[in-house]
């Protein structure tokens, strides 16, 4: 590992990469679909990631639409992705009320304690990312397969 400005950087040796297999899956081969009361997510699961491609209609909002589901106020969940298409706002409410707008092309690592909606008229896909060594400390955890430190320990 290398720290740059305080933060740890994890470095993908030849030898650690070289474990990696290549593999390919439909998008018809989802390994989990989940509910978001409007929206749905379609989760895909490789060798060492999961991939979850989440699409939500205008409108959506986490308060309306996802909490009464899950029982939180806040999702707690780390988010680390890409927005294909859409406007999402994600708000954090025990920072001030902190606001983050992830839009269509953006890169995104989004920190738990959120509340997110749909902004504007067109829905809203977002692709997450996650390693398999995330996964096994969420095994707990019913609802995501998302850590909240959003490790990525290849």
């Amino acid at each position: 590992m290398v720290t740059k400005d305080d933060q740890v950087v994890r470095v993908i040796t030849p030898s650690r990469l070289s474990k990696i297999k290549s593999s390919s899956k439909g998008m018809e081969l989802t390994d989990r679909v989940q509910h978001l009361g409007k929206g749905d997510s379609s989760t895909y699961a490789t060798d060492i990631a999961k991939i979850t491609v989440t699409c939500l209609p205008a409108g959506w909002n986490y308060k309306e639409n996802l909490a009464p589901i899950i029982g939180t106020r806040y999702c707690k969940q780390r988010h680390i992705g890409y927005c294909s298409r859409g406007i999402m706002e994600f708000t954090f409410p025990q920072r001030e009320n902190k606001k983050t707008l992830v839009k269509k092309g953006d890169v995104y690592d989004i920190h738990g304690d959120h509340v997110a909606k749909v902004v504007g008229e067109e829905d809203c896909i977002l692709v997450d990312f996650t390693c398999i060594s995330c996964i096994g400390r969420e095994a707990a955890k019913e609802y995501t397969a998302f850590s909240e430190s959003g490790c990525c320990d290849l």
